[in-house]
């Protein structure tokens, strides 16, 4: 199996490719595969700003250049997706040991960079926001369903998990980190009330 047909096997027929993914471990495609979906990804938010107006008389415009701001998290996306995608792989390894799983670390890494091979379809809809203004964001709730049925498949296929244990050992460490984010906002939150209170209030 090569690298585009790893691809494409995970998009049509995802459960052994997953299964051949994780047993081959090939990381030199999975650094691959996360720059050219990442990369693909910045080039989609960076067309969407230049299909607006481009002249140069609008380099002082705030709205044009708040616009280019924001295209830079997608340029920087390809290296930015590294570091984030081995640490949610160390987070599920982890559990997946606790859960009994004895699979190895850069088998999880190497199917959760193929597992985010569907986040390439949400370029078309991100380039014609402009007509359907929704598509996007219902495209991308569908691969982000997409994408994490395919990160329960590369535990599962990792540790020879079942389907339960698999969702588990996902589902736990999300959860828990969604809780940990919750309680440090409201602890931000908190700490900003109290500091406004003692400074007097108000906004000076």
């Amino acid at each position: 199996m090569g690298f585009v047909s790893a691809c494409v096997g995970v998009v049509i027929n995802p459960v052994p490719t997953m299964l051949s993914i994780v047993r081959r471990r090939p990381v030199g495609w999975a650094f691959l595969v996360i720059v050219l979906v990442y990369a693909a990804q910045g080039i989609a938010a960076q067309a969407v700003v230049l299909a607006g107006s481009f002249d140069a008389a609008d380099f002082g415009d705030m709205e044009w250049l708040l616009a280019s701001v924001q295209v830079l998290p997608f340029i920087v996306a390809p290296v930015i997706a590294v570091p984030v995608l081995a640490f949610f792989a160390a987070v599920f390894w982890v559990m997946s040991l606790i859960l009994g799983g004895r699979g190895p670390y850069c088998g999880l890494f190497t199917g959760l960079a193929f597992a985010s091979v569907p986040s390439v379809f949400s370029l078309p809809a991100n380039l014609m926001v402009s007509q359907f203004w929704l598509l996007p964001g219902i495209v991308g709730l569908g691969i982000f369903a997409w994408t994490l049925a395919l990160t329960v498949f590369a535990v599962q296929e990792n540790n020879g998990f079942s389907t339960g244990r698999a969702i588990a050992a996902v589902f736990i460490p999300l959860g828990i980190l969604f809780i940990l984010a919750v309680a440090l906002v409201v602890f931000a939150i908190v700490i900003i009330a109290i500091a406004i209170s003692e400074g007097g209030g108000g906004w000076y």
